[in-house]
């Protein structure tokens, strides 16, 4: 570089982001400080001492109007650019921040707060102000090549701002009480310096020839800056430029917002500014000594330990500075958000562990012998490193933070407006840093106080969404000119029914993958083909859909199912409680065992109502609407259960138990029916399956979650009871940017163009000729034929085999034992001799491997077929059932029904039982010898033969269930269909959950024996009567169903083959 542009960066940021990193870290210093002389100014004015919330009151003021007037500043930032230009903008800002520097240092002298207050005020005013001038003078000031090399600065002046005012905070230096209106003046110095030598630098060359329109001033300007040259494609791209504008004026903050041609770029901003905001790094640097102090660092070294974490951030800013024009700035985001999101949760368990005071592995060996954890040298290890991992991991975030959003949000915002929109972008932006620094400085030492280490999982959520959203939707803009970043952003669409938009490709794969039309490829040919085609070369939106859909639908269910046994104490406490407060008097044993049944039975009540109901609301709305629909009303949900605690109501926990079951219904209806109408036919078997999946899922993470080391505890049971909504929020954020069913849009909507889209929306490009072929064949036969109610469904003679196949199967696998393992996993256990102490992990682990099972069965399903997992799986659960019996009956048996070492009976005849004991010591033998050698296997044994259950269940009847109920039923009988589905499911739940204790009570372990004989009918029914579905049409399948006839003398119908 020949020209002066190294000094005019330096110059620039003395007087920008210098500004706010410094004032971020210098006031925590001085603190006791100024609060000292609040009172003492107090006291000298009224002639009293002031009440502690008042100094309080006061000294919050005086930190928050920083805030506000940084907000002030930002939204000023249009209106000064316009009338001033960037350099004398510049100046004039230095000017006043000149001003506050003299307030501060008279406020003092003058013994007057208030001084400090409006100094504070100015200070804020300028920092917000200069920051926004600083990016938007800097962006276009440098040429595109390395634009991203130079707005970075502007994150490293911020960086070692923050580094200056810590050390400047010192003790050493001037964080001392005769010293403190200096220190907060430092910042200021650093404007004089910018004040004097900005005059020797141009004005931004872009200003200057855009919106001046003097090309050869933004020449000299840039050769003064860059040193000789024609500068000949800048200048021609910046020509470029304001021909598009066409003397377009600078837009206003109401116009920019209203403006849907940059709604795109507003989001970004808004989703990536946020996440910055809300990411954790706030926390860290305005709330570093809490944080330390919280992990157990020695107080006298915490500001060592601070300074160490900002010169960390000044060196990854360098090192972004090196690779934002190289490896792209998408990169860089995406990565770094996502490491920010891991880190987090990493913090918090750090910092949790350092409370529970010892490893979590010896608390129930130490409740069970009595014993101190603290006494135990493993506790003595394990303590001394949690407080220096939690300081790694911080120094771990500042790097990501640092080498990523820090260094590439400048220049992202600088790129993606053209000129005319580049100002009231700023003052957009400057609204969201403000404001959202001024919210989460209020709300953050609430959060902590209430969530404790938790709180910084809602970092880690909202750096994990920035993530996906970067990953996801945000274009690249490496080298490329404004303009060129505005038709990208143009040509993002949500897609949906009623637009004509190009729809968004995930950036999922490789830049140009071999094209797959799954009508025109041959997909049995090898698993490991299989596996490639649908998760490697998908180019569309296929894995986030399923996705989306998943943690919407069938994710819900099985959360909801295990999540409840976790904190029943809890809310049966509460009901006791809340009722005591109520009526003055304890509530009877009954009572709140009556409470708490309606509480859990609730869940399935609403759940049948919710399956009802996805007919009637999936014809209004359609598939896509009525699942954001359904997520609407689980954040309903999830508020109501949050205020039932603070409310002291039951009820509310009844009312959420009813409205989180009527979502878990529906969702699940409609993730089936949604699914199935989107995918591929010859594939359609392993994308549906992925609901099995989800529901495993959920089962597995509710186990987890309900772990009394995460949220399984007294004070977390609402939160606990709430998690599945947070992933409904993530689904409902998700659905807009995803298409309608294609099957819905052509069939029923008759539109086959919108139905063409959405396949290559989520598939990738393709004509997609025998899909649509298949759907307008299915379309023809239906004849315009309106949706079917449930009661036409079941008057339907043409569909009573499906109906009855779907009876036969869905209640096999109601009453096949599953559903007790997930209700009654706990007392099954228990019975079967396992400690009460590893129960859980049992559980977590049979989770898992219905979990593995389902991927499994979704690699073979369209390989094997439907039937064979069917009823192998049947057949194989049936015996599994039996030999349960026998291990429990066994376990159950005294003595005499054991193996005996010789024949009692035959030796002793009638002797009674202590004659033959009288006997048998008089020889001295130990009949308990043999018993407690073959005790010892049989809960082993069990639990082995419960995983074998969920083994077949998983790579059976659940994986198949869903695609075989979309497969055999034509579009306007389908969510009928599903209606009847739902009522199978919850009310054979329902059922089952009455019952089955009392089974238990009854018959003992023989109560398996009835689920073994439901999977054995269901097995042969399969086996027997139920066609193939792989690789058929709707209509092949309902023909094939037609075909079916009860054998009679009197009938000339075809009769049914058995599949012997």
């Amino acid at each position: 570089v020949l020209g002066k542009a190294l000094l005019f960066i330096v110059v620039l940021g003395l007087g920008g982001g210098f500004q706010v990193g410094c004032h971020n870290t210098l006031i925590s210093s001085p603190s006791p400080f100024i609060q000292s002389f609040i009172n003492s100014s107090w006291t000298q004015r009224f002639g009293e001492a002031p009440g502690e919330s008042t100094v309080t009151i006061i000294w919050s003021a005086i930190v928050s109007v920083y805030a506000f007037g940084g907000l002030l500043g930002s939204v000023s930032v249009r209106w000064v650019t316009n009338q001033l230009g960037r350099k004398r903008a510049m100046i004039w800002n230095n000017a006043i921040n000149v001003v506050g520097l003299g307030c501060m240092v008279t406020s003092r002298f003058i013994n007057s707060f208030e001084m400090i207050m409006i100094s504070r005020l100015v200070f804020g005013f300028t920092s917000g102000l200069g920051m926004n001038l600083h990016t938007i003078y800097l962006g276009e000031s440098a040429p595109k090549r390395i634009r991203g090399m130079v707005t970075l600065t502007v994150a490293t002046f911020k960086a070692i701002g923050k580094l200056v005012g810590q050390f400047a905070g010192l003790s050493e230096i001037l964080g001392r009480e005769e010293w403190w209106n200096i220190l907060l003046c430092v910042p200021a110095l650093f404007s004089i310096i910018q004040m004097v030598t900005l005059p020797f630098f141009p004005e931004a060359p872009r200003y200057l020839l855009i919106e001046k329109g003097n090309t050869e001033q933004c020449k000299q300007a840039l050769q003064c800056l860059w040193g000789p040259g024609d500068y000949k494609l800048e200048i021609e791209e910046m020509l470029v430029e304001q021909s598009s504008l066409r003397g377009e004026r600078s837009k206003t903050l109401l116009e920019l917002l209203r403006d849907q041609s940059v709604r795109w770029q507003l989001l970004c901003l808004f989703a990536v500014n946020g996440a910055i905001q809300f990411g954790g790094v706030s926390a860290i640097s305005v709330f570093s000594f809490s944080i330390f102090q919280e992990a157990g660092i020695p107080v006298d070294k915490i500001r060592y330990v601070t300074l160490g974490v900002g010169v960390s951030e000044i060196l990854t800013n360098i090192t972004c500075g090196l690779l934002i024009d190289r490896v792209g700035r998408r990169v860089l985001l995406w990565a770094g958000f996502g490491s920010m999101a891991v880190i987090m949760a990493l913090i918090t368990v750090s910092l949790e562990l350092k409370v529970t005071n010892f490893h979590p592995v010896t608390t129930p060996i130490c409740s069970y012998y009595n014993l101190n954890p603290l006494t135990l040298p493993h506790h003595q290890d394990y303590a001394s490193w949690v407080p220096y991992s939690t300081v790694a991991l911080v120094f771990l975030f500042v790097i990501c933070f640092g080498g990523g959003p820090a260094g590439v949000v400048p220049s992202l915002s600088h790129e993606i407006f053209v000129q005319s929109y580049r100002s009231a972008a700023f003052v957009f932006i400057g609204i969201l840093t403000w404001a959202g620094f001024t919210v989460f400085g209020f709300i953050f030492p609430f959060l902590l106080a209430t969530l404790k280490s938790f709180s910084f999982m809602l970092f880690s959520c909202s750096s994990l969404a920035a993530s996906l959203y970067v990953f996801f939707i945000l274009p690249e803009t490496k080298g490329k000119t404004p303009l060129e970043i505005s038709e990208e952003f143009r040509s993002i669409r949500a897609c949906g029914s009623a637009g004509d938009d190009v729809c968004l490709e995930t950036r999922l794969t490789p830049t140009a993958p071999p094209q797959i039309r799954y009508s025109q490829h041959c997909i049995d040919t090898d698993l490991v083909v299989v596996v490639l085609v649908c998760v490697v070369q998908v180019r569309g939106k296929a894995l986030l859909f399923i996705i989306a859909l998943g943690l919407a639908g069938s994710f819900q269910v099985g959360f909801h199912l295990t999540v409840i046994s976790s904190p029943t104490p809890f809310i049966q406490s509460f009901i006791n409680s809340s009722w005591t407060q109520r009526y003055g008097e304890a509530p009877e044993e009954n009572t709140v065992t009556l409470i708490w049944s309606a509480v859990s039975s609730i869940f399935p009540f609403g759940a049948l109502f919710g399956s009802i109901s996805v007919r009637c609301i999936t014809n209004h709305l359609g598939r896509k609407r009525a699942l954001i629909w359904s997520n609407a009303i689980s954040i309903v949900a999830l508020g109501t259960m949050i205020t039932s605690r603070f409310a002291n109501s039951f009820e509310m926990i009844m009312l959420s138990r009813f409205l989180f079951g009527f979502t878990s219904g529906f969702g699940g209806n409609i993730h089936g029916l949604y699914l199935g109408d989107s995918s591929p036919k010859k594939i359609r078997g392993m994308v549906t399956l992925t609901m099995a999946l989800f529901t495993s899922c959920g089962k597995l993470i509710g186990q987890v979650i309900g772990l009394s080391e995460i949220l399984g505890r007294e004070d977390w049971w609402n939160v606990l009871l709430c998690v599945p909504a947070f992933f409904s929020i993530i689904s409902m954020v998700t659905l807009p940017f995803l298409p309608e069913a294609p099957r819905y849009l052509l069939i029923e909507k008759g539109n086959t163009l919108e139905c063409k889209k959405a396949l290559q929306c989520l598939w990738g490009p393709g004509d997609y000729k025998l899909e649509i072929e298949e759907m307008l064949v299915e379309q023809a036969a239906l004849r315009g034929e309106r949706s079917k109610t449930l009661l036409e469904l079941l008057r339907d003679r043409s569909v009573r085999w499906q109906l009855l196949s779907m009876f036969v199967i869905f209640e096999a696998v109601q009453f096949s034992g599953i559903t007790a393992f997930s209700l009654f996993s706990f007392s099954i256990f228990e019975e079967a001799g396992i400690p009460v102490e590893k129960i859980r992990y049992v559980t977590l682990g049979v989770g898992l491997c219905e979990v593995l099972t389902n991927i499994t069965c979704g690699l073979l399903i369209d390989r094997v077929g439907r039937r064979l997992l069917l009823w192998a799986g049947f057949g194989f659960m049936a015996v599994t059932m039996i030999l349960m019996t026998i291990t429990l009956e066994l376990k159950a048996s005294d003595l005499f029904t054991l193996q005996p070492h010789f024949p009692y009976k035959e030796c002793y005849g009638s002797l009674s039982s202590n004659a033959v004991t009288n006997e048998i010591d008089q020889f001295h033998l130990n009949p308990l010898s043999h018993y407690q050698e073959y005790s010892s296997w049989i809960p082993y044994s069990t639990v082995g033969l419960v995983f074998l259950f969920v083994i077949f269940y998983g790579g059976g009847p659940a994986g198949v269930m869903p695609s075989l109920g979309h497969e055999i039923f034509l579009q306007s009988y389908r969510p009928a269909a599903f209606g009847f589905f739902g009522i199978l499911i919850w009310g054979g739940l329902s059922v089952l959950g009455f019952v089955f204790p009392f089974l238990l009570i009854s018959l003992k372990s023989f109560s398996f024996v009835l689920f073994s004989c439901t999977c054995l009918t269901a097995s042969l029914y399969v086996f027997f009567v139920l066609p193939e579905t792989k690789a058929k049409t709707p209509m092949e399948i309902s023909e094939e169903f037609r075909n079916l006839r009860v054998c009679s003398s009197s009938m000339d119908d075809v009769c049914l083959e058995t599949k012997l």
